[in-house]
């Protein structure tokens, strides 16, 4: 699978129908027939590339039923990207343009974009959605931590394909995920277990708004 020169990531990240993979030894093209999106995660692919047990540069480290795709191998919590990021972040925050530049473009020279010398806020949520999909960082604390409520209310689209074991079927998007409610003076803060708040004899006041 070869990602795009315009958006080099992407390609990685996510699979399309009809985009081209490895499975077990095999190039497959993509197609779901229970994807309610119509994509597939693909950034963690890579221990399903090799041949089926027994063969050639198998990988005995994944479960060999593929439609049951496990895995013994650690999967990183969080990168070294991720600490470039927050660097980043911080120095854009202080008004320290310039010198974010730094961090923010060690990843982007890593796969071919150009430099940003003085980088923008906007710059850098635009990299940690593209550099950091589908990971265990949590894009929903980043909306908050940000105050882009909207992005937590609208509603989400997908992919209906008409022939879904048709890697080049033709689609329509439709609504994956209603809109949703999001009240920034409850919502920002999780709810305390109320066996918790029994527990403590008082001394635990339940979240504002829970």
């Amino acid at each position: 699978m070869m990602p795009s020169k315009r958006v080099p990531r992407r390609g990685i990240t996510v699979l399309n129908f009809g985009d081209k993979f490895t499975f077990f030894g095999q190039e497959r093209e993509y197609y779901s027939t229970n994807s309610l999106s119509g994509f597939m995660m693909g950034k963690y692919l890579d221990p399903y590339t090799y041949g089926s047990n027994g063969e050639s540069g198998s990988n005995d480290m994944i479960n060999q039923n593929g439609d049951y795709p496990t895995t013994r191998l650690n999967l990183p919590l969080m990168r070294y990207a991720e600490m470039l990021l927050f660097k980043a972040e911080a120095l854009l925050m202080t008004g320290r343009n310039s010198d974010a530049a730094e961090p923010l473009n060690e990843i982007r020279n890593r796969v071919g974009l150009p430099i940003i010398s003085n980088p923008t806020l906007a710059d850098l949520k635009h990299e940690r959605r593209v550099e950091l999909a589908c990971e265990w960082t949590d894009r929903v604390a980043d909306l908050k931590r940000w105050g882009d409520f909207d992005y937590l209310r609208m509603a989400l689209h997908g992919r209906d394909h008409v022939r879904k074991t048709d890697p080049h079927s033709d689609y329509k998007v439709i609504e994956v995920w209603p809109a949703r409610n999001f009240d920034p003076n409850k919502h920002m803060a999780w709810p305390i277990n109320p066996d918790e708040i029994a527990k403590s004899n008082g001394v635990y006041k339940q979240t504002p708004g829970w």
